[in-house]
This record gives structure tokens, sequence and C-alpha cells, in this order.
């Protein structure tokens, strides 16, 4: 076997094991009932909060949001309490499910010749950020903190940018996306988590953690 050869077989090698030792991670199971959360004892074998790194620019669509819809990012918001999972689970699989039927997928840049115009649609046409307003007002008036309400900015497999609502809980960060209506913890969804809102203030942004170290790293490999 030729020196090339051999190189190939051992990097082929190396790859199969390092994909076999991070597939729990990247296709971990969802519950079988989408309707019910997960078991605490599964919860407390996952990353079930996500983890905040340094302070991140707001997105623009987020900041012109705020200009028209003040009520919806207060200043000097107080900081509750993570709340109990179970007690608000029959609103977040409600107002999920509502809101994915209620607003039909559209572009900012087709519905309104703008990209990144944020909002909480009144003629039933949205992309995901308006999605994600939309449950997280609705959220808030059936009683969930603002500070437990979050939308992040995530990677979905195929490289497109995407955005979520996050509720923090006692249990975890579970994510409300208009692509699915399962509820499921942060860490099983597939995605790629890049920066979300602040729990100290909504009108501050954070990058995750874990995902901003290895930004940095891949950075001073390039």
């Amino acid at each position: 076997m030729g020196t090339a050869t051999l190189r190939a077989v051992l990097r082929f090698g190396a790859t199969m094991v390092l994909a076999a030792a991070l597939a729990p991670q990247l296709f971990a199971a969802v519950p079988a009932n989408p309707y019910t959360p997960e078991s605490r004892q599964d919860l407390t074998a996952t990353s079930s909060t996500i983890p905040d790194g340094p302070e991140a620019d707001a997105p623009f669509g987020y900041i012109d949001f705020c200009m028209r819809f003040a009520d919806q990012c207060p200043f000097g918001i107080k900081q509750a309490p993570p709340v109990t999972t179970w007690r608000y689970w029959p609103q977040m699989v409600n107002i999920n499910r509502q809101v994915n039927r209620a607003i039909k997928p559209e572009t900012a840049i087709r519905h309104y010749g703008r990209y990144q115009y944020w909002t909480i649609p009144k003629d039933g046409y949205g992309d995901c950020a308006d999605y994600a307003l939309t449950k997280r007002r609705d959220l808030a008036r059936a009683g969930v903190p603002l500070s437990d309400l979050n939308v992040a900015i995530v990677g979905l497999p195929d490289g497109e940018l995407h955005a979520v609502l996050v509720v923090s809980t006692a249990d975890g960060d579970y994510v409300l996306d208009n692509l699915h209506h399962r509820i499921r913890l942060w860490s099983r969804t597939g995605y790629l988590f890049l920066s979300e809102m602040s729990a100290q203030s909504p009108t501050n942004w954070v990058k995750v953690g874990r995902n901003h170290a290895l930004q940095q790293q891949s950075s001073r490999h390039s």
C-alpha cells in the first residue's frame, strides 16, 4: 500500500471515530410525545441551559422592532426566577401551535420590501422572527415573565440563519419553532445557537458561550 493511500485510510478512520463520538450529541433523540416535557432524569443528562457568552450586537431588525413596539422591549426589566415547566407547558404547546397555524411564512423582503423587518403581524404573514415575537407576546400575556422569553438566532443544518423563541424554565431552555409543532430542549434541536436576547435585559443580546469559543478557535487557525 502506497504512502498516500495509507494516509487517506488513516484520515478516514479518524473521521469515522470522531463522527461516532459526536453522533449522540448531534442527533440526540427528541421526546416520543411532543406535548410532554422530557423527564427530569433525561434533563439532568443534557445541557439544559444555553450558556451565555460575551455581549453581542442586537440584530437591526430587533432594534427597529423595539422602536415600534416599546412595550415588548422594556428597559430595566426585573429578572424573574425560571418558570416551572409543568405550570406553563399547556400554554407553550397551545401558543406554539396556534401561532404556527395563524401565520403564513413570507420573507420580509418580499412582504415589506425590506430586509430584517421584525414585527408582530396583523395580516397573517411573517418570517421566522415574526413567529417568535408573536409567541413571546402571547406567552407574556399568559403569565410567563418576559425575562424568561428570549428570541435566539440559530444556524440551520443547511447553513441558513433562523430565529426561534427560547423559554427558560426550571428544567431547561425550551425552543418554540415555526418549523416544528414539537417543543424541544435547545440542545436537542440540531441547531447551532449563535446569539440570543440577554435574560437581564431584552434590549441587550449575548453570544452563546460554547459556539463563541469555537468560532474564536477556528478563526485563529484560518
